[in-house]
C-alpha cells in the first residue's frame, strides 16, 4: 500500500479561499458557505461565551481479557477529585480472534461498555457518599500533574507523578488504592458492591437479567453513553455526565484500518466526534503496529488514521476541523535502550533518561508525527510489557524492553489545560492503563450577535464577487513525471495565482466528449477552489499506478500521457500536459502473462503464448517470495497478520521486477505482506471470477467434494499457483507452536486475496465467512498430498530451489 501524504493541521491565522477546497465540494455555492463558516470561526470571540469542563481520557490494552468484575476501577474516575464531565475510554486488543479480524465488530465490546458505565455510576455514588464498601480504604487525593509544554520536556528526576500511594508492592510503579473516598458510614444499603459483582458475573455467563439485582440507582450524577465504536480489538466509548446529555449533538463515529491489506482490523483507529453546546470534539483511539524497530510503520499508521473523515450535513469534516482533538491508545512506540539499561533507569526513576530514548518523543521532535500536539509530562514508569497478574516486567525468553506504549495526546489549543496524567495498577493485562484529565473550554454562542457578524460577511462576499472579470496565472503547463513504478506515487505541482481584481473560481473540467476530468491513474488536489485577489494555491497532481489500473500499462497498451483542462469560471482555460514513463511490473498483471517471462519482467519480453514449453509452472516472482519466507521466516510470530514497512516493500518489488538480489536484511513482515500484495494485485484472482458462485455454494454445503471440484476447474497456471500457496501455508502451520499461526487466521487473510467477488458484487459478513471456510478446508484436511516442482528457467542463483 502506498504511503499516504503527511497530514497537518490548518495553518494559523485566517483561512485562505484556496484552503477551502480541501473537501472538494461539488459546487461553488458550497465553497461560499465554507468561506463564510471559516470567517465566522475567526470572529467567534465577538459572539461566544466560554465555560470550562473536565474531560477524562483512559487507554488500556486489555490483552483480550474480560472486564475485571472482581475489581473496583472507580479510582480511575475519582483521580481528579471532582467527577469528569466527559469520559472517553479506549481499549485495545479487546478481541483478537480469527473471525474478529475481518468482521470488525463483535460481541466482546458490550460487557466492557456496560462495565465501565456501571463503574462510572458507582464512582458518582462514592463521590456523594451514598454507598458502602466494607473493609476498603480510601484512595489518596491526587494532586494535579504539571501542565504540559508544547514539546515534551523530560521532567526532573524524582518521585512518581501525582496519585502515587505509599506501600506499593513494586517501588518503580504507582499504586492506586481501591475503595471509596470519605467515610465508610452506610448511607444507602439497598444494594452492595458484592451483589453488583455477582450480577456482572452472571451477565458474563448467561446474559443480563435485570431481575437479579436493583442496579445502581440513576441519579443526577449518573452518566449516559454518547457513542460506542469498535474495530475488532480497538474500541472507544464516550460517556457524558447526565447534566450535559441534552447539550450534545452531531454525534458520529468512524474507523480506519491499518492492519495488513488495509482490511485486517487488528490495527487501526476508531474516532468519535460530537458537539457539546457550540464546541466540537474529536477523540481517536488507536492501536499502532508493534515491534521495536517498526518506527516508520507506526508513523505511517498515524498518517493513515489522520485521513479519517466524518460527514456533517453533506460536508466532509477531518479530525483537524474540530475545536478539541484528543488521541489515545497503544501507539506502540518503544524505548531505544538495552533491556538491562532501561530496567535500571526505571529502578532509579530516571524518567528523563528514558524520555531521551523514547521513540515517540524523538519522532515528534523530528516533525514526523503529531506535529503541534502536546502530551503531559511522563512522570511514571513505562506501562508495557508486564507478566500478566504480576508487578514484574517481561520475564519470558523475549524479555521485551519496557516502553511507554500507552499514550494520551491532544492537539495544541489554548482551550485545553492538563490537570492529571498517570498510570493505574490493574494487573490483568500485560499493559497498565493510563488516564489523563484536561480542563477544556466550551463555547456557547449568542445567536443575535452571531447574526450581525454573519450579515457583514455575506455583504463582504457579494462585494468581492461582483467587481470584474477574473484573471489568473499558472506556473507551468508541462509536467513530466519521469519514471513511474507500480504502487509508488509520483507527485508534481503547479501554482495558480489570482492576478485579477476579483475572486477567481477554478476547477478541472472534462475534455470534449469525455465525462471525467482526468484519467483514473491521476489524482488532482485541490481540483476546485476559489482565490481572492493576490492569493496563490499549490495544486498537486499525483500519478499512481495500482492494481486497478496497472494491467494495460504492463501489456504496453496504456501510457502515462494525458492533457487536463484547468478552467476559470467566466475566464479562460489552461491546458496542462501530463507525461511519464511507466516501468513494467509483475504486480497488477495476470498469472498467464507472468509465466511467459522466464527472465525479469522489466528486463525482457514475454515468450509467445504458443511456446508452452518455455512457460513457467508458476510466476518466478511468486516462487522467489515464498522461497525467501520458507527459508527465513517460518518461525516468525504472527506472520501475515502484521504489516510490513512500505519503503522496504517497494524495494522488494523493485528486486522482483529487475531480478536483483534481495537485501541481506529484510523485515519478515515486509516480505509476507509483499506476497499478499502480489496476490491482491493480480488482475484476475487466483480463483477466477467465473467460479465465485460455485465456490460459495461449496462452502455453504461444507462439501469437500464440491470444494475440490471447484479447484479442479482452474486453468493450469491458476491450479498450480493455488496449490503452491496452500502447500506453503500447510508447512507454516506445522510450526504453529512457534509462529502462533492457525488455519482460521491464515484462511481469513488469504481468502481475501485468493478469492475476490466479481466487480460490482456486494459482500457481507456471511460471505466473508464462506470464503474463509473454503480456504480453510484445504489448510486443514489430512488427505491433501502435494508435490509441485519450482518453476523452470529460474536463472539467478538466488532463484534456485532449496536442495538443488
Amino acid at each position: 500500500m502506498a504511503a499516504a501524504p503527511a497530514v497537518s493541521s490548518p495553518a494559523p491565522g485566517g483561512p485562505k479561499m484556496s484552503e477551502l477546497a480541501g473537501a472538494e465540494p461539488a459546487n461553488f455555492e458550497a465553497l461560499r458557505k465554507e468561506w463564510i463558516k471559516k470567517q465566522l470561526k475567526l470572529r467567534e470571540a465577538q459572539f461566544t461565551n466560554t465555560f470550562n469542563i473536565k474531560a477524562q481520557f483512559v487507554s488500556w490494552n486489555v490483552n483480550t481479557t474480560r472486564p475485571p468484575v472482581d475489581t473496583d476501577v472507580t479510582p480511575i474516575f475519582l483521580a481528579g477529585g471532582d467527577l469528569p464531565d466527559i469520559v472517553a475510554f479506549g481499549l485495545q486488543e479487546l478481541d483478537m480472534t480469527a473471525e474478529g479480524l475481518l468482521l470488525r465488530e463483535t460481541g466482546k465490546a458490550t460487557p466492557w461498555v456496560d462495565y465501565i458505565k456501571w463503574q462510572l455510576d458507582i464512582a458518582a455514588l462514592k463521590k456523594d457518599n451514598k454507598q458502602i464498601f466494607p473493609a476498603q480504604q480510601a484512595p489518596p487525593s491526587p494532586a494535579p500533574t504539571p501542565a504540559a509544554t508544547p514539546a515534551q520536556q523530560p521532567p526532573t528526576q524524582g518521585g512518581i507523578a501525582a496519585g502515587a500511594a505509599a506501600g506499593s508492592a513494586d517501588p518503580n510503579v504507582t499504586t492506586i488504592a481501591a475503595g471509596p473516598a470519605g467515610s465508610a458510614t452506610p448511607v444507602d444499603n439497598s444494594w452492595s458492591y458484592a451483589s453488583y459483582v455477582n450480577y456482572v458475573k452472571g451477565f458474563m455467563v448467561a446474559g443480563p437479567d435485570p431481575n437479579k439485582l436493583n442496579l445502581p440507582p440513576v441519579t443526577e450524577e449518573s452518566y449516559d453513553i454518547v457513542r460506542v465504536q469498535q474495530l475488532v480489538g480497538v474500541m472507544i466509548v464516550v460517556y457524558c455526565h447526565k447534566k450535559h446529555s441534552k447539550a450534545i449533538s452531531e454525534v458520529q463515529a468512524q474507523i480506519v484500518t491499518t492492519g495488513i491489506l488495509g482490511i485486517m482490523g487488528n490495527k487501526g483507529g476508531c474516532g468519535i466526534r460530537f458537539k457539546l453546546h457550540d464546541s466540537t470534539f474529536c477523540i481517536i483511539n488507536a492501536h499502532f503496529n508493534a515491534h521495536q524497530t517498526n518506527v516508520q510503520r507506526r508513523n505511517q499508521d498515524y498518517r493513515d488514521i489522520c485521513t479519517m473523515l466524518f460527514n456533517i450535513d453533506g460536508t466532509d469534516v477531518t479530525i483537524f476541523d474540530h475545536d478539541n482533538l484528543f488521541w489515545i491508545g497503544d501507539l506502540n512506540y518503544r524505548i531505544d535502550l538495552e533491556d538491562s539499561v532501561c530496567r535500571a533507569k526505571i529502578q532509579q526513576k530516571d524518567w528523563a533518561g528514558l524520555l531521551a530514548a523514547d521513540q515517540l518523543c524523538n519522532e515528534m521532535k523530528k516533525g514526523n508525527v503529531f506535529t503541534e500536539w502536546e502530551e503531559a509530562p511522563l512522570a511514571f514508569a513505562p506501562t508495557y510489557k508486564y507478566d500478566s497478574n504480576s508487578t514484574e516486567y517481561d520475564t519470558s525468553d523475549k524479555k521485551r524492553v519496557p516502553a511507554w506504549c500507552d499514550r494520551i495526546l491532544w492537539k495544541s489549543a489554548p482551550t485545553i489545560k492538563s490537570l492529571f496524567y498517570n498510570r493505574f495498577e490493574y494487573m490483568q493485562s500485560d499493559h497498565r492503563p493510563v488516564a489523563a484529565i484536561c480542563q477544556v473550554g466550551v463555547k456557547s454562542v449568542m445567536q443575535q450577535a452571531r447574526q450581525v457578524v454573519l450579515s457583514e460577511l455575506i455583504k463582504e462576499w457579494d462585494r468581492l464577487e461582483n467587481d470584474s472579470i477574473p484573471d489568473a496565472a499558472v506556473s507551468k503547463t508541462d509536467l513530466d513525471f519521469g519514471e513511474v513504478r507500480f504502487g509508488v506515487p509520483s507527485v508534481r505541482s503547479i501554482t495558480l495565482e489570482n492576478i485579477g481584481r476579483v475572486p477567481c473560481r477554478y476547477r478541472f473540467i472534462p475534455k470534449l466528449n469525455e465525462t471525467k476530468a482526468h484519467k483514473d491513474w491521476l489524482q488532482i488536489h485541490p481540483a476546485i477552489g476559489i482565490l481572492t485577489p493576490g492569493e496563490k494555491v499549490q495544486i498537486n497532481l499525483t500519478v499512481q499506478i495500482n492494481e486497478t489500473t496497472a494491467y494495460p500499462f504492463n501489456l504496453g497498451k496504456e501510457r502515462v500521457e494525458d492533457i487536463v483542462i484547468l478552467h476559470l469560471e467566466n475566464g479562460k482555460d489552461y491546458f496542462i500536459s501530463i507525461s511519464g514513463r511507466y516501468l513494467r511490473s509483475a504486480f497488477g498483471s495476470r498469472l498467464e502473462y507472468l509465466v511467459r517471462f522466464p527472465q525479469p519482467i522489466r528486463m525482457s519480453d514475454p515468450v509467445p503464448p504458443k511456446d508452452q514449453a518455455s512457460h513457467l509452472r508458476i510466476p518466478k516472482e511468486l516462487w522467489r517470495v515464498v522461497d525467501y519466507l520458507f527459508r527465513n521466516c517460518t518461525e516468525e510470530e504472527d506472520l501475515f497478520l502484521e504489516t510490513g514497512d512500505s519503503n522496504e516493500m517497494a524495494q522488494i518489488r523493485e528486486a522482483l521486477d529487475t531480478g536483483a538480489e534481495f537485501s541481506s536484511k529484510i523485515y519478515p513482515h515486509s516480505m509476507a505482506e509483499t506476497l499478499l500484495r502480489f496476490l491482491e494485485s493480480l488482475e484476475m484472482p487466483v480463483i477466477p471470477y467465473q467460479l465465485y458462485n460455485q465456490l460459495l455454494a461449496a462452502a455453504a454445503a461444507q462439501s469437500p467434494t464440491q470444494a475440490k471440484a471447484v479447484i479442479a476447474r482452474l486453468p493450469e497456471v491458476y491450479y498450480n499457483t493455488f496449490f503452491y500457496i496452500v502447500a506453503f501455508l500447510r508447512e507454516m502451520l506445522q510450526l504453529s507452536p512457534k509462529n502462533k499461526l492457525t488455519p482460521e487466521k491464515l484462511a481469513f487473510v488469504f481468502s481475501s486475496v485468493l478469492i475476490r467477488p466479481p466487480p460490482g458484487t456486494r459482500t457481507n459478513d456471511a460471505i466473508l465467512k464462506k470464503q474463509a471456510a473454503f480456504i480453510q478446508h484445504f489448510l486443514s484436511v489430512n488427505d491433501l498430498h502435494l508435490s509441485l516442482p519450482p518453476p523452470k528457467s529460474m536463472g539467478s542463483e538466488s532463484s534456485q530451489p532449496a536442495g538443488k
